[in-house]
């Protein structure tokens, strides 16, 4: 039971981190484009 509970709070950690940094990579994109324009 406490290690599922620990897998679960690693498994959200790294989807928390994977969606922070797919967010961080789309605006880094949105605002070069804005800067060429």
């Amino acid at each position: 039971m406490v290690i599922e509970a620990r897998w679960r709070i690693m498994g959200n950690t790294v989807m928390y981190i994977n969606l922070k940094t797919y967010l961080q990579s789309k605006f880094n994109i949105n605002s070069l484009k804005c800067k060429r324009l």
